[in-house]
């Protein structure tokens, strides 16, 4: 490198780590949300226990929320350690994780291809791309960025291994990616988008066979072949694997909508939303025209592959990291969403920042008009992202802001009523649960939580019968006895609401709630004894359960019969 390009390096790399921040900063006031952070963090009991013998051993043998990613969880360990329950602090560490991916992005293209510049436009497009804003901003999706870093990185050994060969830069790059794996299984591609970086811009193909290229990296896909199958029966076994009564053509046909959908959002980053739901019928011209597209792109990839290799790199990176989240195995509800991009949108800004030194290789004296283009569009694309941080405040501002930009969306409804339940807005959370399950007949939690509010301002009857819609669609739920069974025993059957607590308690013996109430009505029935049982049964579950106290401490201070 020059002696100019060497200032510009950490110029550069230190304006993008400035701009993180300045685009990110306002996460340090912002709340959790409703939405997979209760399970990860608030609400989490082992993780706010620390790093003991226990806790490591659930870490790493279990599957809570669906999931195997051991160091994801011990970084939300540390944050309660250090943080408590500040939502901002724990943020802010998702800021940090992301200026790091930012500049070892940096670091490891300019290692990888010898280019400042192009390597600085794709780190500041990664750093402040709108479709990004959701893995930062969100607490949850940690994960994402941990396991972006440990890739990236990864990639950067991986270039040292060629280049200097040797046992410890594959044993290190073998390493960075059992931590992305252990972050986020999405890191399966690693092997894959290595013979894509064997192709430009490392140059291997011309120089070695294609078999010994693949030969190399068996290692590294047995890794990622292991993670794929622990991943798959994790979320198999506790139902995330979803059908959705979903054929293979529909979900083939949802992909490419999907891939040439991220695309678009990718040009015009306009109307993201933190959840998309399954659209209800998918139009021909939708798959024909984005199967076009596709087509048409990587045409054009594989013409220019020996003038600009980077282009196909870019795009075959990209179709390839996007993989393992494209539907087509169904795992969640939504369609598609922003959080899948982190990685993948790498590759197409590969291909932009090369492509944009092409034509300045080209036309030298349009440097300063390419040059006032780039700066323009990083400087709207920072604006934009900064507008859709600030959609991610607080649970109710988020779902509000989804269901301004989506329809049909159950899940934003119900999230939305959640939140407005807890700020006290019942006629709010009573609207959006009875929206959230007209629009999703199967929406079984919407109908649970309704009767539950219905239960609260005295409702009882409706309770009963919203208690007897969700019966009808699960039988064997256990929060559907439970609330159905406080709602008859409001009525005034307590034989009736015993029954119903006492199967909520069969299908799920840990249910706090159902144990409380029936606590309350063997109280009431003169059953002492057996409520104090069940109050000591809840404080055990949750100690200091105030209700079950409180309830507790009532029953033993009343005179012996």
């Amino acid at each position: 490198m020059t002696s100019r390009t060497n200032r510009a390096l950490p110029i550069g790399t230190g304006l993008i780590a400035v701009l993180v921040m300045a685009v990110f900063a306002p996460v340090a006031g912002f709340d959790f949300i409703n939405l997979d952070d209760d399970e990860y963090v608030y609400a989490n009991a082992w993780i706010g226990q620390g790093v003991t013998f226990e806790t490591l051993k659930q870490v790493f043998t279990g599957a809570y929320a669906c999931n195997w990613h051991p160091l994801t969880w011990l970084s939300h360990m540390l944050d309660v350690r250090l943080f408590g329950l500040w939502a901002g602090g724990h943020h802010l560490t998702n800021v940090a994780i992301h200026a790091a991916a930012c500049l070892a992005l940096v670091a490891v293209l300019v290692h990888l291809t010898g280019a400042v510049g192009p390597s600085l436009l794709v780190a500041a497009l990664f750093a402040i791309h709108p479709l990004h804003v959701e893995s930062v901003a969100w607490v949850s999706e940690r994960k994402d960025l941990l396991c972006a870093l440990f890739y990236i990185l990864g990639l950067g050994a991986w270039g040292f291994w060629v280049r200097q060969g040797g046992k410890a830069w594959y044993l290190v790059t073998a390493a960075l990616l059992v931590a992305a794996l252990m972050s986020k299984p999405m890191a399966v591609t690693f092997p894959l988008v290595l013979l894509i970086v064997d192709f430009w811009p490392l140059g291997r193909w011309t120089r070695q066979s294609f078999g010994s290229l693949v030969a190399e990296k068996l290692p590294l896909c047995g890794l990622s072949l292991i993670a794929a199958v622990i991943t798959f029966g994790v979320q198999r076994n506790c139902g995330a694997v979803v059908s959705l009564d979903l054929g293979l053509a529909v979900r083939i046909a949802n992909a490419v909508i999907a891939y040439a959908g991220y695309l678009v959002k990718t040009a015009v980053p306009a109307g993201l939303a933190v959840y998309y739901p399954y659209p209800k019928v998918i139009a021909v011209w939708q798959v024909a025209g984005a199967s076009t597209a596709l087509v048409l792109i990587t045409w054009l990839g594989l013409r220019l592959k020996n003038r600009h290799p980077y282009v196909l790199a870019g795009w075959l990176w990209y179709l390839i990291a996007l993989v393992p989240v494209i539907g087509l195995v169904q795992v969640g509800m939504q369609a598609a969403a922003d959080r899948y991009t982190y990685l993948p949108l790498v590759g197409v800004f590969i291909a932009l920042a090369w492509a944009a030194q092409a034509a300045v290789q080209w036309r030298p004296a349009a440097k300063p008009i390419i040059g006032a283009g780039l700066a323009l569009m990083v400087a709207v694309l920072a604006l934009g992202a900064r507008w859709q941080l600030s959609h991610w405040t607080d649970s109710v501002t988020l779902f509000t802001r989804a269901l301004a930009v989506t329809r049909d969306n159950d899940m934003a409804h119900y999230n939305l009523a959640v939140a407005l339940a807890d700020r006290g807005d019942i006629g709010g959370a009573v609207r959006h649960y009875t929206m959230a399950a007209a629009i999703n007949s199967r929406h079984l939690q919407a109908r649970n939580n309704l009767a539950a509010v219905l239960i609260d301002t005295g409702r009882i009857d409706q309770a009963l019968a919203i208690g007897r819609q969700a019966l009808a669609i699960d039988p064997n739920h256990a929060d559907t006895h439970c609330h159905l069974g406080m709602a008859l025993y409001l009525a005034g059957r307590p034989e009736e609401a015993v029954a119903h607590l006492q199967k909520a308690l069969s299908l799920d013996p840990g249910h706090v709630e159902a144990a409380n109430n029936l606590g309350v009505i063997r109280a009431g029935q003169g059953d002492i004894a057996g409520a104090i049982r069940l109050f000591e049964t809840v404080l055990g579950l949750v100690p200091g359960h105030p209700q079950a106290a409180a309830n507790l401490k009532a029953l033993r201070q009343l005179p012996p019969e």
